[in-house]
């Protein structure tokens, strides 16, 4: 599964040379012991695979189009397979860099977060890379005041744009950050620049050179470089801490943008794989042609059985090149079509079902509800004796479309919270604000907003009536917010 990728230009004073010194020097300044691979030393004929199963760094080089690549590949203790490509287009200076994620049979492949390369903030830390357009390609956010204003006011306006895309971030009305910034710019360096404003001061500043179409009160705008991407708005719906749902939307609509855009087959690990073995072919088959050529004026001083199984071996050895790069080819037009559907279903809104334009309270919040819906549904219809096609329709779709138990989840904590309530004490009152619950009180009522929503809103009394009150009150906050 592709999780990161990124296409970076590179200064011209860098070289090939300089970016696998660098790579030397990541591996054995590595702060994880377990990361750093020992017996890997490079030098200008440097090429093989370095290390062992559980981490390793393979160099090949295609002479052809001066480009190299490297693979690191690391196996975790639960079973994940993490490899990081970068491939270095030495002529024009640019380097791709791509992190994908598989799994073995034996994987535990719960709550798997990733982070983006630490290579990047080498290459920023060196003052490596070209800038975007005037941007600096950092792992810091920009901080908007009045100074710079103009930068966030010419890509909200349309007057400017940039090769990645533009992430601004809002005070909110408290004048605090919705979310980590810092952690956020961090996971989005070398696919997109965080732009922060700096406080509330600068509001009617940034205002006036967006022509009042900025974002405001903590929410968040994402700006594409393409038309078709366009602008997502991402509101802000905190309490008194960082909006987490919020930073989720954010990194996943920002890396689903990086993810599906089409790059040449040469900025890929498999595409250079696959140009290397078709020019090891051609070279084979040249040395056949000349061995063909040098056997015909020996053919007195040897045998024809000779002949046979030196040019039999060579085939041979042809038709295995052939075959792994017919399938090498045929994984990235795999690859190809994967990007392209992705890219169709998520951000074009065709597909078996249009996309949900409710926007989504916690991660994944419309797609547990609507499958639950969808369960309950089914629970209801009668038994299935003389074959009803709904039926065999809905099961088979539940089947494809299982749920992540989060709704579930909650729908339990909220039970545990109010089983035997008594009042609400401060563990209690802390549960309910995990769930995204806003509380305040009102004489002897208690008030819930649901992500501060009034429509979402639940009131019951401060002191239970009876022993049923806690599961009452438990029922209707699911009722009314699950």
């Amino acid at each position: 599964m592709l999780l990161f990728s990124t296409v970076l230009t590179l200064k011209p004073f860098v070289t090939c040379d300089d970016l696998m010194h660098l790579v030397e020097e990541w591996n054995r300044t590595s702060p994880y012991e377990e990361n750093i691979i020992h017996d890997f030393r490079w030098n200008k004929e440097t090429s093989g695979t370095f290390g062992d199963e559980k981490v390793n760094i393979t160099i090949m080089h295609d002479q052809r189009n001066n480009i190299r690549a490297i693979r690191y590949r690391k196996r975790d203790h639960n079973g994940i397979h993490w490899d990081t490509d970068y491939i270095m287009h030495c002529n024009d200076h640019t380097l791709a860099i791509r992190l994908q994620r598989s799994y073995s049979e034996d994987a535990l492949t719960s709550a798997q977060d990733y982070s983006a390369p630490h290579f990047i903030s080498l290459l920023v830390d060196k003052d490596w890379l070209e800038v975007d357009n005037a941007l600096k390609i950092d792992k810091k956010p920009l901080y908007i005041t009045s100074l710079n204003a103009d930068i966030i006011g010419d890509v909200v306006t349309g007057k400017e744009s940039y090769k990645l895309p533009i992430v601004f971030v809002s005070s909110t009305k408290y004048d605090s950050d919705p979310l980590d910034v810092l952690a956020l710019a961090k996971k989005l360096k070398g696919v997109a620049h965080v732009l922060v404003q700096a406080n509330l001061d600068y509001g009617y500043d940034i205002r006036t050179a967006c022509d009042s179409m900025n974002e405001y009160d903590g929410a968040i705008g994402i700006y594409f470089p393409q038309d078709s991407y366009g602008h997502r708005r991402i509101l802000y719906h905190g309490i008194d801490e960082y909006d987490v749902v919020q930073y989720s939307k954010v990194v996943r609509q920002v890396m689903q943008y990086a993810n599906a855009k089409t790059i040449d087959p040469l900025y890929t690990w498999d595409g250079v794989y696959a140009e290397v073995l078709r020019y090891e072919l051609a070279e084979q088959r040249e040395k056949t042609k000349c061995l063909m050529l040098d056997k015909q004026s020996k053919a007195s001083e040897e045998t024809a059985e000779d002949f046979k199984t030196l040019y039999q071996m060579m085939m041979e050895e042809q038709e295995k090149l052939l075959r792994e790069l017919q399938e090498k080819n045929q994984m990235i037009a795999s690859l190809r079509q994967e990007i392209h559907d992705r890219e169709v279903l998520v951000h074009k809104d065709e597909g078996y079902l249009k996309c949900n334009t409710e926007e989504d309270l916690y991660y994944g919040e419309s797609r547990e509800i609507i499958l639950d819906i969808l369960q309950k549904a089914f629970r209801d219809m009668p038994d299935n004796f003389g074959g009803i096609r709904r039926n065999d329709v809905l099961a088979k779709f539940l089947e494809s479309n299982p749920s992540t138990g989060a709704l579930e989840q909650r729908k339990e904590e909220v039970k545990r919270l109010l089983k035997n309530f008594k009042g609400l004490d401060s563990t209690t009152r802390k549960g309910l604000k995990s769930l995204g619950f806003e509380i305040t009180e009102d004489g002897k009522h208690i008030k819930l907003k649901y992500y501060g929503y009034s429509k979402y809103e639940i009131c019951f009394a401060k002191t239970p009536s009876d022993v049923r009150s806690g599961k009452n009150n438990a029922t209707t906050i699911i009722n009314k917010a699950f």
